[in-house]
């Protein structure tokens, strides 16, 4: 990962939020609608005492027996459908909630189904998951130039706000460089993707990449 700015950049498995969706959908089994959710920021929140080995154990055991299935389908939707497939992520009930670009191919459902675990189509969003890398990468390129030794950029792809979302957060230790210095008004992205501005997610500089 480049020092000069961090990029989050790719399809999320993973994102415990839930989806906010203006596009056509329909649930699979167990898995309920799906409501239009506007982001008004994640508040930070304390840092969680360390899991215990019986925890993680058993959280181990719930993601293997509830989403890696889903996982490993979505892996194959991606593979055999790259050109519908747009993205896929988990919401907080573990239901996976996956886009297409148009009409969702009914391959690509029948490997949904056949998992028998709750999961939610979206369709018709109007890009595919090479198009979404594409517009995440363009948001980074033109947030290069308030990239300083003191702030960092953070770009990540996040369709549990809604299909197509670009978050643009910041890094600093210094707060003064916590706020937009002016990537509102510069920032620009062709349609049907959107920039989220996330001011709340103001950590310090990240050491990890």
């Amino acid at each position: 990962m480049n020092k000069i700015i961090s990029c989050l950049i790719g399809v999320s498995l993973s994102a415990l939020a839930l989806s906010g969706c203006a596009a056509a959908s329909t649930t699979g089994a167990g898995s309920a609608g799906v409501a239009s959710v506007e982001p008004s920021g994640l508040a930070l929140i304390d840092e969680p005492a360390p899991p215990s080995d019986a925890a993680t154990t058993a959280m181990n055991e719930f993601v293997a027996l509830n989403q890696a299935p889903l996982g490993d389908a979505t892996a194959l939707i991606e593979e055999q459908f790259p050109n519908e497939f747009a993205y896929a992520f988990f919401d907080d009930s573990s239901a996976m909630h996956v886009g297409f670009a148009g009409t969702a191919p009914a391959g690509a459902v029948a490997l949904l189904k056949g998992t028998d675990l709750p999961y939610v189509v979206i369709e018709s969003v109007g890009f595919n998951a090479a198009e979404y890398q594409e517009a995440a990468s363009s948001v980074g390129e033109q947030t290069r130039k308030y990239v300083t030794s003191d702030r960092q950029v953070q770009i990540s792809q996040d369709s549990s706000i809604g299909p197509g979302a670009i978050k643009v957060s910041f890094q600093s230790d210094d707060a003064q460089y916590r706020s937009d210095p002016g990537l509102m008004k510069s920032i620009t992205v062709d349609t049907p993707f959107r920039i989220i501005f996330d001011f709340t997610n103001t950590s310090p500089i990240s050491t990890l990449f």
